[in-house]
């Protein structure tokens, strides 16, 4: 990415998730590179006005630079690959927080780690030992919240049953254990109108899935976070989707919580008998338990 473009993503970035209130996967791996840095750099990291700081202005700024400098280090080497920067990343996030646990900067940091790089024991425990300016923000309670259903849907565990309108016949429901109840593994793809990466893979790799598993799978579309009923309906006018979708309207009370979906598109297959065989949000997370079970 051109240094030129950061400012613009980062921009990008908050309207979407000020519009949406939520974010999708690929923003989240984009931004993990460029936020903090961008933040810094471009004066956009700056405490919520309505809590003051628990630590003097000071100290906060001097976070912010050293963590600038940090990053632009870290950027610098070529030689990394991605995986290596996003550990590295990741570690100078986690440090730079224990520093600040109890002031702005601490509180931003959390709101990221907390996204999907905590696990479940780590976020509750980090917390539990945060100050009131944590502990308080809606943000930092709903990631807690978050990791640990996504803890209680893990691999290995029983799915969690969804129900919700028939996007193609709003009088009736439809659920998970409705179609569970046909024999067959299941894809459940959590999805919104909105997001172009969901989209995206609606438009080239869902299909091609569909017509490969025929028979040996059924795939089942979650529509989440929709501003509005209307949007999902164009949206399945415009988009080959041929699978069935179950309409769970916006981001109040979501069922998709109930995975601990963050981000979209998040895809969790399960098996016949509604075990939990893998989760991710790209399809080369799934397709090596979907390649096994349908097998068998």
């Amino acid at each position: 990415m051109k240094k030129e473009d950061v400012k613009a993503v980062y921009c990008r970035f908050f309207c979407t998730f000020a519009e949406n209130n939520t974010i999708t996967h690929s923003l989240i791996k984009i931004m993990k590179k460029v936020m903090m840095m961008l933040a810094c750099a471009a004066g956009l990291f700056t405490a919520c006005s309505e809590q003051q700081a628990a630590a003097p202005v000071e100290t906060v700024a001097e976070g912010k630079a050293a963590l600038q400098a940090a990053i632009e280090a870290l950027r610098a080497d070529t030689t990394m690959t991605e995986e290596a920067f996003e550990a590295a990343y990741n570690q100078l996030l986690e440090e730079t927080y224990q520093k600040h646990v109890n002031d702005s900067l601490g509180l931003q940091l959390f709101t990221e780690l907390g996204v999907e790089t905590w696990d479940a024991k780590t976020i509750k425990a980090n917390f539990e030992a945060a100050d009131t300016l944590i502990q308080n923000n809606e943000r930092c309670q709903r990631y807690v919240m978050l990791a640990e259903n996504r803890e209680k849907t893990a691999v290995g565990t029983a799915y969690v049953n969804i129900e919700g309108q028939n996007i193609r016949n709003l009088d009736e429901k439809m659920s998970i254990e409705n179609v569970l109840a046909e024999g067959k593994p299941v894809l459940v793809d959590f999805f919104a109108s909105w997001c172009p990466p969901c989209r995206k893979a609606i438009k080239t790799e869902l299909p091609d899935l569909v017509k490969k598993y025929e028979g040996k799978m059924n795939l089942l579309g979650i529509d989440v976070w929709e501003n509005k009923l209307e949007d999902i309906q164009k949206a399945m006018e415009e988009l080959p989707i041929s699978w069935r979708v179950i309409y769970t309207g916006g981001r109040e009370n979501s069922p998709a919580y109930g995975y601990g979906v963050s981000s979209i598109p998040t895809m969790v297959l399960l098996g016949a008998d509604g075990t939990i065989l893998a989760r991710g949000h790209e399809l080369a997370d799934i397709l090596p338990a979907l390649e096994k079970v349908t097998a068998e």
